[in-house]
């Protein structure tokens, strides 16, 4: 599921009951999903990234992995260095916004549609209002993610990559090459759009409080895919909170074919502690 696979597997398996993981494309949440066990990744520069070493400057985030919304919240306050006080928000105080444009057809991965499907139809009987909405530029957010996430990646690794090419797997190599293909301009162009986009998703919230989505429309695969500048599937469904800086967690909510689905919250952005203790509330609420 990405760079944090090892930390979302230790936490399911009880080895340690928390871990930290990194997202740039949804690298927490989307092992967090495969996992069962909860992933965040925080608003955008609030948990500090000394020591980490970086992949794209503009999309780098780190984060808690845990078992519940609690402890994840118990290390984003360390991480963050800010405490993390959950408060106690009704399901049927919270307003969620479907985002159906990141659910799978039922002939694609109809478990997790279903999954999802039954989360929010819980919700809705504990009184959480219900409603579907868009955000017309989401369809272009993975391909920016991408033109901002290569070329920021080859900057970082041109020494190393000059001295010893044959040091790097040929998938990663072949996209830190891509990443030196990338115009100035289109560069330049995604900057603008993950500007114009943070506002854009940010507006939403004036009518909704959360935002929700499958982490991943798939179970866990034997394999990860490949990831294109056209992919509509993993990426687009996790990346474009890491376009718009905005925080974004990854719950249990069901299982497909024996294996676990995640449900995607993503709330206003600093508003970390809220989205948690959103997040806490529709927790207990599927748990029934």
């Amino acid at each position: 599921g990405g760079s944090s696979g090892g930390s979302a597997a230790a936490v399911a398996a009880g080895i340690v009951p928390l871990a930290i993981g990194t997202d740039t494309g949804g690298s927490i949440r989307i092992p967090a999903a495969y996992c069962g066990v909860v992933g965040m990744k925080p608003s955008f520069g609030l948990v500090p990234l000394a020591g980490v070493f970086p992949l794209s400057q503009s999309l780098d985030h780190a984060g808690p992995i845990a078992r519940t919304v609690a402890d994840a919240a118990l290390l984003l306050g360390c991480l963050a260095g800010i405490a993390m006080p959950l408060q106690d928000i009704p399901v049927d105080r919270i307003r969620i916004g479907i985002v159906r444009r990141h659910f799978p057809s039922l002939t694609e991965a109809g478990g997790v549609t279903d999954c999802l499907n039954h989360a929010i139809e819980t919700l809705r009987l504990a009184g959480a209002r219900i409603v579907e909405i868009d955000i017309p530029a989401l369809a272009a957010a993975n391909a920016n993610l991408i033109t901002i996430l290569q070329p920021e990646a080859a900057v970082i690794h041109t020494d190393l990559i000059a001295r010893n090419p044959a040091g790097y797997a040929p998938g990663t190599r072949s996209q830190i090459e891509a990443g030196f293909q990338v115009s100035a301009t289109d560069y330049i162009k995604s900057r603008q759009f993950q500007k114009h986009f943070h506002r854009e998703v940010q507006a939403i919230f004036s009518t909704v409080d959360v935002l929700v989505s499958p982490s991943v429309p798939f179970v866990a695969p034997f394999e990860d895919p490949e990831i294109s500048h056209d992919d509509e599937g993993e990426m687009l469904a996790s990346g474009f909170a890491n376009v718009s800086g905005h925080p974004s967690v990854s719950l249990p909510c069901g299982m497909s074919d024996g294996l676990p689905v995640g449900m995607q919250l993503t709330g206003s952005f600093k508003q970390d502690a809220r989205l948690l203790s959103m997040a806490r509330s529709i927790e207990m609420a599927l748990i029934g």
